[in-house]
Parts: C-alpha cells; sequence; structure tokens
C-alpha cells in the first residue's frame, strides 16, 4: 500500500523536485508538515526540501505545522521539531512567534514533554 510518505520516495526516486510547488505555492514540504506526516517530512528534508519556503501567504513549513496544532489537528511537535534541527528558522518577530510560543506554552500544560516543547522554545529564541 502506497503511504503518503512511499509516494514522496517514490516520487523522489523518479527524479520529482522536492520543492516544486503547487496550489498557493505550497511545497510538499508545507503539506508534510501541516498533516504531521513526519516519516515524509523527514525524507522531504533529507532530499534538499527548501526549509525557507514560502507560501503565497509568506508561511514556511514551519509555521504550517504550529499553525495546524493551533487549529487542533493534532500533534505536530515531532514535525516542528524536526524542521527545526533540519535549520528551520521561525518567522521574523511577531505575532506569529508569540502564537506559536503560546501555543507550545499550552501543548506543554496539555501533556506535551517538557523536554521537547522546551527544545523548541529554545531553539525558536522564544522564551
Amino acid at each position: 500500500k502506497e503511504t503518503p510518505a512511499n509516494l514522496f520516495s517514490s516520487l523522489l526516486d523518479r527524479g520529482a523536485d522536492p520543492n516544486l510547488r503547487g496550489r498557493c505555492r505550497r511545497t510538499a514540504l508545507h503539506c508534510a508538515a501541516y498533516t504531521g506526516n513526519l516519516r515524509g517530512a523527514l525524507e522531504l528534508i533529507a532530499r534538499g526540501a527548501d526549509l525557507e519556503a514560502v507560501d503565497s501567504w509568506g508561511h514556511t513549513p514551519l509555521y504550517r505545522a504550529a499553525f495546524a496544532m493551533v487549529a487542533g489537528k493534532g500533534n505536530r511537535l515531532p514535525v516542528i521539531e524536526a524542521l527545526i534541527s533540519a535549520g528551520a528558522t521561525p518567522d521574523p518577530p511577531g505575532p506569529r512567534d508569540v502564537a506559536l510560543k503560546a501555543f507550545l506554552l499550552r501543548a506543554r500544560e496539555l501533556g506535551a514533554p517538557a523536554a521537547t516543547t522546551g527544545k523548541i522554545l529554545r531553539a525558536l529564541d522564544l522564551r
């Protein structure tokens, strides 16, 4: 059975551009980050996906992952951590950073591992 991560690998093995843009100028990494597809995100990162790609609204994959969490789409901390570990940087200081910090602190209150949320907050230099 094809899973999204297998599909990413299959397409990339056949020469697909990991930075190809689709609707709203989003890349596959934007989609993997938003849906919480850690395996797919890691595959795309390993194949050279642009961590700082911005969509039509100026959102990066990191922001899309954080937005999905804020919107109640589920836990995206593993994808956020993978993006930051690979070198993704947060958007410039402003409302988005404040929203991400507030959400990560709320995620900690809801039981997300403090080590993970703390690592992300430190990486974002938002503490």
